[in-house]
């Protein structure tokens, strides 16, 4: 820029040089709290008015940076670059626009695009055709039909502020070593980096069917493209870039958006033809939190899972079917003493006759072999002594256990059931029995359940990121024969559920998981374990990765905050649903 220029350069001046529809300027001082305290390079990719770029760049948040502002419509980009690179000639020909101003050179200017010479125009008078129609028409609304043909309307302005000379001059300075180019927001995937920081404005998702106004080139911007753009801040998310995303508070965006954090501020309404219909409207700001989550406590904290629980959790009748056609046939056989008659006579010739039926008879009480190995049983009330009983059941049938066994089917209320029909078959009663007996094993299930969930997000991880794959329940040995890569472990028993595996770098990832829905000692012994585990694991330069979730970790937050802020990697199931496992494995 020439000296003379740059005398009249005012920053406080360095504004957007149009008028745009969605503009952020009235949403600035709710915007800019949002943004990175750091970032690298910046980009614009629907860059419309260009607010916030200005606002970043007047407080000098810009300064060193590389700045990339991209759109797809050609004529706001030729105003951009005129702006930047001609600012003189561009004020000496709006000068001239303004002076004609009237209603017939509006719609003689508007009609310019339908002439077949229309882009062998110079870039200036095309500029200045731009700026012209955006300060006179209707709200500053640029639409453009099927044919790219501008179809506003004129506005009523008395006085439009067609041409600032402070403001053009103060904006060229700002889009100096600027990139400024006519290409599609996806080319931004081409361009940014790690660290980099991406403010997408794109057209906004019509709150009703009539409410659209995306034609802000020849393309629409409904669905499809919206869901295309989704991809694009997910690939972007996975490099680990800093996305901010401004769009309408509609239940789509909220339902597409909804792993990553959304935030609703206020903004106002201006497009509309009736002035009942402007006023206050909700709008939507999201953002992908990127590494900051796995240096953010209240992240982990706020994003806790209330349950993991399937329907299935609560009931295994693959493993209850199991167990009872193990013990159906001698359950058919006991079935013979229901409604009998002189039934301990009965009950001791059947178990003579078939003395292997015995083994099915704690199942009928609801005890498992393994706990009566270790529930000594009293069987003289008077002298309290208790002794374990567990032979009777599977030793060699002899009069005494013939004896233990009568006292076992009176004590236990088992003729009494049997003799006054209370149960008709004891098939079905097992099933039952079982079933009850399988809800012991919930707890276990739990930390099943939330295995198969993560390994869901590592199969899924895995499929699009084909140098890595991972093994379950991962041993040294299994870890060895998988990967070719030798761990030392701190004790002979130690399993972790996950071993994740880098082939090109030979980078190993050892994960556990686990899932508390209530409190309890347990938790603050497997946060402290697993401080221990971090730095053995990582003394031999391999990567740690704790995944825990549950409710019952509100009732320990202080040991599960210090292991947070101890280990590397301590993260939660939303956090692996906003792409955590990019940032840690593929940055």
């Amino acid at each position: 820029m020439t000296k003379a220029i740059n005398e009249q350069i005012n920053i406080s001046k360095i504004q957007p040089f149009v008028k745009w529809v969605g503009g952020k300027r009235g949403l600035l001082s709710q915007i800019t709290p949002l943004l990175p305290k750091e970032f690298n390079n910046y980009f614009e990719p629907f860059v419309g008015g260009g607010a916030l770029f200005f606002e970043l760049q007047k407080q000098g948040k810009l300064d060193g940076k590389k700045v990339y502002l991209f759109d797809i419509n050609s004529e706001l980009i030729n105003a951009y670059n005129v702006v930047k690179n001609s600012p003189e000639e561009l004020i000496t020909m709006l000068s001239k626009f303004k002076e004609q101003h009237s209603k017939e050179f509006y719609y003689e200017v508007r009609s310019w695009d339908r002439e077949e010479n229309f882009l062998e125009l110079d870039n200036i008078t095309r500029a200045s055709r731009f700026i012209y129609l955006n300060k006179t028409c209707f709200n500053g609304l640029y639409r453009v039909n099927r044919k790219n043909q501008n179809n506003v309307p004129m506005g009523s302005y008395k006085n439009p502020n067609i041409c600032d000379s402070d403001i053009i001059y103060s904006t060229s300075y700002a889009l100096q070593n600027v990139t400024i180019l006519n290409i599609s927001y996806k080319n931004v995937l081409k361009y940014a980096l790690k660290d980099d920081l991406i403010y997408f404005d794109p057209p906004y998702y019509p709150l009703t069917p009539t409410s659209s106004f995306t034609s802000y080139s020849e393309f629409e911007f409904l669905d499809k493209e919206q869901e295309e753009l989704f991809k694009v801040f997910q690939e972007l998310n996975r490099k680990g870039c800093h996305i901010i995303h401004s769009n309408s508070d509609t239940k789509f965006i909220n339902k597409l958006y909804k792993e990553f954090n959304i935030e609703k501020i206020e903004a106002n309404r201006f497009i509309n033809s009736k002035g009942s219909g402007r006023g206050k409207i909700s709008e939507l700001i999201i953002r992908n939190l990127g590494e900051k989550m796995l240096k953010d406590f209240d992240e982990l904290k706020s994003t806790l899972q209330e349950s993991i629980f399937t329907w299935d959790y609560f009931s295994n009748f693959d493993k209850v079917k199991v167990n009872v056609n193990k013990v159906e046939k001698e359950l058919n056989i006991l079935n013979y003493l229901i409604g009998k008659e002189n039934i301990e006579k009965e009950y001791i010739n059947l178990i003579t006759e078939y003395p292997n039926i015995r083994e099915s008879l704690p199942l009928l009480i609801a005890v498992r072999k393994e706990k009566l190995k270790t529930t000594p049983i009293i069987t003289n009330i008077n002298e309290l002594i208790p002794e374990n009983k567990q032979y009777i059941f599977y030793d060699e049938l002899n009069e005494n256990i013939i004896s233990e066994l009568l006292i076992f089917f009176k004590e236990s209320g088992l003729k009494e059931v049997f003799e006054n029909k209370y149960i008709k078959n004891l098939v079905d009663y097992c099933f039952g029995v079982e079933v009850g007996l399988d809800t012991n094993a919930r707890k276990n299930r739990t930390g099943d359940l939330m295995e198969d969930i993560v390994a869901k997000f590592l199969n899924e991880f895995c499929q699009k990121n084909q140098k890595f794959s991972f093994i379950e329940q991962a041993t040294q040995k299994s870890i060895k024969e998988a990967f070719a890569y030798d761990i030392e472990i701190d004790k002979n028993s130690r399993r972790f559920d996950f071993a994740l595996y880098e082939s090109e770098l030979k980078k190993l990832y050892l994960i556990e998981v686990n899932y508390y829905s209530s409190g309890g000692s347990k938790l603050k012994a497997t946060a402290g374990e697993y401080k221990g585990l971090h730095d053995f694991i990582k003394s031999q330069g391999i990567e740690f990765i704790w995944i825990t979730d549950g409710k019952g970790w509100l009732t320990a937050l202080n040991p599960l905050e210090e292991t947070f802020n101890h280990n590397d990697y301590v993260v939660n199931l939303s956090m692996i649903k906003k792409g955590i496992l990019d940032i840690i494995c593929l940055n």
